[in-house]
């Protein structure tokens, strides 16, 4: 399961959330107040959640992001898709030449349980070069 979203303003990118089917599941279950085993599918009210979810994260990420190097980024509209990471990816990125790719694993913990999350920012060289130039300035100062 992949949550993508574009990033906006001075920037051209994509941040790409990852999970196993089983993960989203059991998260979207807890994030709407079901058993665990309850969900079956993902249907439209999971789709929602899981959204959202994805918007927390990204907004919190592109917040940080922002903080060290200056710009302001911002997380378009969510995409979910189901299918296999390969394909996500692939549907993704079909316009960009990569040379970059930043991975970071993160770690959800609600109540007593843990999941792990993907995430995937993908940039164009140009906007590579811009974020971790403003970055390096910020930090020499």
């Amino acid at each position: 399961v992949g949550i993508i979203f574009g990033i906006l303003s001075h920037t051209s990118g994509k941040i790409i959330m990852l999970s196993d089917k089983k993960t989203s599941l059991r998260l979207a279950e807890m994030l709407l107040g079901g058993k665990s085993g309850s969900i079956k599918i993902i249907g439209s009210m999971e789709r929602s959640a899981l959204k959202e979810m994805g918007n927390i994260l990204t907004g919190s990420y592109l917040a940080s992001l922002s903080d060290f190097s200056g710009l302001n980024l911002i997380a378009s509209t969510p995409v979910l898709k189901i299918s296999k990471a390969k394909e996500i990816m692939s549907s993704a990125i079909v316009s960009y030449k990569l040379d970059f790719i930043l991975a970071v694993q993160a770690t959800l913990r609600i109540k007593a349980e843990e999941f792990a999350e993907d995430i995937l920012l993908i940039l164009k060289p140009e906007t590579f070069d811009m974020i971790f130039k403003n970055i390096v300035k910020r930090v020499r100062l």
